[in-house]
């Protein structure tokens, strides 16, 4: 039984390496590195001993995969250390360079600080990162030295047993406190220039600032917002009432740039590319315009990571997105579990604290799902409207609304399990909402993203944004009117971990 299984076990792999990481994490203190390392070498000692049995073998194996997911996550919390806020508050006049600046509504910004002193030379070790909240209208521009007076206290911790935990991301984020501003920053002049990570994001922000300003001049208001939102990453300029109805809707997953965006983004330029190649019959039957359309296309992904202000969501969705353009590089099939398990390996691998994220469960979830529902219906191919130009424009049609029910319906089930553990809430109606709004989102709103990040270095954007911004209309009216509906949201009671833990189990069963 277990040699009809050959090609399947590498899927289970990051399951196992996950395990690892996930034990961890659950573990109510850190054990000690010589421990860790001890227990490595009695599993390759076994797996060694039992190369000759294959079912302990596969056992040992399996084994040995947690224990590096284990370690993994060890050398990881080891690698992100950072000094932290001591006290537990207080006043103080940090100088520091500006990292990162985000918009906030109705006015003001969410600044991330990277301090290299405080007032007066004060002794003691300054916390890595500084996150505060600035209720001016003034931000001061990325890389630049400030000097400001803050209000801080520690990362908090969760308010409640089992609550989404802050103080854990903002460890593997560099933070080491958060507060508010209560003055301007004051701009600094004669101080050492900031670290080479900070001059190229200033790079990246002043380009992405750009890009921001052109899209407003075309496209003002809240539809300008959710132009910038999907281009850039800036959410802060959405109203809060338009990102309720995108939650109860089910349309939120529309918003973060994630696997969603990079693949339509990507494949659109893929595509494009690849068929304006195609047009040309020297060119398409001398030279493998597919790889050539792939390697670009994947230079584009890294382009959009960038300006996307590089999120580790996005980080991941680029990360996939590698790894199905190298395997049309490498003449292998792009949609494959195995890939996906791939993928899961080398993400887990690099952020072994992504395993607890909400957004990489959900993406994987949905991805493994819907890749595995792929891989056994795509050789089923209909023979009806096969004989017309009409009748194939009908089966085209037809196949295209009945792929976005079955895509949206098999991620909803994926997701809904954690949904409802993380966010003790459902969207009802999410599929009618999906059904309704994708077709404009999928063939509007993201291609005509990449056309208007084609033609703004000419200065043609402006047709092209408000072809999106018309696209942006269908999707926000679907979400308001979904979400307006009678029980369109229904909470839910608090699901034990062990629950959720055994959905999860079986949910790999079906698909791996």
């Amino acid at each position: 039984m277990l040699e009809d299984e050959n090609d399947r076990w590498f899927l289970w792999v990051p399951v196992c390496f996950g395990a690892g990481i996930g034990l961890y994490f659950a573990l109510p203190e850190e054990p000690p590195f010589y421990s860790i390392i001890a227990a490595l070498g009695i599993i390759l000692s076994l797996c060694l001993a039992t190369r000759n049995i294959p079912f302990l073998w596969t056992l040992c194996v399996a084994c040995l995969c947690a224990a590096l997911g284990f370690t993994n996550a060890k050398l990881r919390t080891l690698s992100v250390a950072q000094p932290a806020m001591e006290r537990a508050g207080g006043f103080q006049v940090l100088r520091g360079w500006i990292e990162k600046t985000e918009a906030r509504l109705p006015v003001g910004h969410r600044i991330t600080l990277r301090p290299f002193a405080a007032r007066g030379g004060k002794k003691g070790k300054l916390p890595y990162r500084v996150r505060y909240t600035s209720r001016f209208e003034e931000a001061p521009v990325t890389g630049s030295a400030v000097e400001v007076r803050l209000r801080l206290r520690r990362v908090p911790e969760p308010v409640m047993p089992g609550g989404f935990d802050f103080s854990r991301k903002a460890y593997f984020a560099g933070l080491g406190a958060v507060g508010f501003a209560l003055a301007p920053g004051k701009p600094l002049t004669g101080v050492p220039p900031p670290p080479f990570d900070i001059r190229l994001r200033a790079k990246i922000d002043r380009l992405r600032r750009g890009i921001e300003r052109s899209i407003l001049e075309s496209v003002p208001g809240e539809r300008g917002a959710f132009v910038i939102a999907l281009i850039t990453g800036e959410r802060g300029r959405i109203p809060k009432e338009t990102l309720t109805a995108l939650r109860d809707s089910g349309l939120a997953h529309m918003l973060a740039i994630s696997g969603l965006h990079m693949a339509l983004m990507a494949g659109s330029l893929y595509w494009l590319l690849r068929a304006g190649a195609a047009g040309f019959p020297a060119l398409a039957l001398r030279y493998p315009i597919k790889k050539w359309a792939a390697m670009l296309a994947l230079l584009g992904a890294g382009f959009y990571l960038s300006i996307s202000g590089g999120s580790i969501a996005t980080q991941r969705a680029f990360l996939m997105t590698g790894i199905v353009f190298t395997a049309i590089l490498l003449d292998r099939p792009a949609l494959t579990l195995r890939n996906v398990a791939l993928a899961a390996v080398v993400i887990l691998g690099l952020f072994p604290e992504s395993l607890l994220d909400v957004s990489f469960q959900m993406s994987f979830a949905a991805v493994t799902a819907l890749v595995a529902v792929y891989e056994r219906t795509r050789k089923r191919k209909s023979a009806a409207f096969t004989h017309t130009l009409h009748g194939r424009a009908l089966r085209k049609a037809g196949g295209y609304l009945a792929g976005i029910a079955l895509t949206t319906l098999v991620a909803g089930i994926a997701v809904a399990p954690f949904a409802a553990f993380h966010f003790h809430k459902l969207a009802q109606f999410s599929l009618l909402a999906n059904l309704a709004a994708m077709p404009p989102f999928g063939l509007a709103v993201m291609p005509a993203a990449l056309v208007v990040l084609l033609t703004m270095p000419f200065g043609l954007e402006a047709l092209p944004l408000q072809f999106m911004a018309w696209g942006i209309d269908q999707v926000v009216s679907v979400a308001k009117e979904v979400s307006s509906w009678p029980a369109a949201t229904v909470r839910v009671a608090t699901m034990p971990s062990a629950s959720l833990l055994a959905l999860t189990l079986g949910g790999l069963w079906l698909c791996l």
